[in-house]
């Protein structure tokens, strides 16, 4: 290596510590001399940014807890998802190495790791459809009032993100509220984006909580309510 002032050799180099970190640290498992090279201050990459889940089927996570998964069914998802629009070898590559890589995290990484069974497949099929896309709709509703008061988009947007990153991280959606400190629990419970995913996991699991999606229902009903004749009002005016 230059400018170091003697000369080094390695195995492996990998450049960038994001997803290549995995194979620093298989290469270092099987005994070779390994350099991970990174050139901000910060390890992980754009996965420093994650939650920290994978969707890996088979893996042994998986096994010890005794849920029932198999490659077949695996491939069969991904074949009625992708189809041909990427080559069949990658995805097969995918199912066959994947529980592999678990592995090698789980024997080097000093992580515990859990299976998220409210988390179904994104693309399940459920009779009954969706909550969430309703929701949404209604949402837009403010929004477009925001839109119309404000000068610019990039405020809109600047007002968004304030409002919904922190009801976004502090929700239900990445960590489970039992793993949470008991004042932040609180705040979780009564998060309207907590009710929004409790009933969307719901239907997409098959078991919906009845409780939970009258309650997106009548959230919807109350945003259209209050800022659909707010936002006809203020367009209205523009004109």
């Amino acid at each position: 290596m230059r400018g170091t002032g003697s000369p080094e050799a390695f195995d492996v180099v990998v450049v960038g510590s994001g997803t290549g970190l995995l194979a620093a640290v298989t290469a270092s498992e099987l005994g070779l001399r390994v350099l991970v090279v990174e050139k901000s201050q910060y390890l992980g990459g754009s996965t420093a940014m994650s939650g920290g889940g994978f969707w890996i089927p088979g893996n042994s996570v998986l096994a010890d807890l005794g849920v029932a998964d198999s490659r077949e069914r695996a491939s069969a998802y991904l074949d009625a998802l992708v189809g041909d629009r990427a080559p069949r070898e990658r995805r097969e590559s995918f199912l066959d190495h994947g529980p592999a890589a678990v592995g090698g995290l789980r024997r080097n990484a000093p992580h515990t790791w859990q299976h998220m069974r409210e988390y179904p497949d994104y693309f399940p099929e459920v009779e009954g459809g969706s909550a969430f896309g309703l929701f949404a709709l209604s949402l837009s509703w403010a929004w477009t009032t925001l839109g119309l008061l404000m000068r610019t988009p990039q405020a809109v947007m600047s007002v968004g993100t304030v409002v919904l990153f922190p009801l976004t991280l502090a929700s239900n959606v990445f960590v489970r509220p039992q793993t949470m400190p008991g004042w932040l629990q609180a705040f979780v419970n009564v998060n309207p984006v907590s009710h929004l995913v409790t009933a969307e996991r719901g239907l997409m699991d098959g078991q919906p909580a009845a409780g939970q999606v009258a309650w997106v229902l009548l959230a919807s009903a109350a945003l259209v309510a209050v800022f659909a004749p707010a936002t006809t009002y203020l367009y209205g005016r523009r004109r």
